[in-house]
């Protein structure tokens, strides 16, 4: 079917598991993220732990990571 959305009813219809998996689309996003925090650091480099969900070796950029949000927002992580 023609859009993503469709095949996405499509395949829930058929009872079947999607092309992706959350596993390979989160770890595809965190990649993307990270790329986003690093262009904020052009030269240096940044160690991340996945593990840890941190940079071992930048604090400014931990910030990026989980920023202070205005209240009433709030992270619940």
């Amino acid at each position: 079917p023609k859009g993503h959305y469709k095949g996405w009813l499509q395949m829930i219809r058929d009872n079947r598991q999607d092309g992706s998996s959350f596993e390979y689309g989160g770890a595809m996003s965190e990649v993307g993220l990270l790329g986003m925090i690093a262009v904020r650091f052009p030269g240096e480099r940044l160690a991340w732990d996945e593990k840890a969900m941190r940079f071992t070796n930048h604090d400014e950029a931990n910030r990026w990571v989980t920023p202070t949000y205005r209240a009433p927002w709030r992270f619940v992580g």
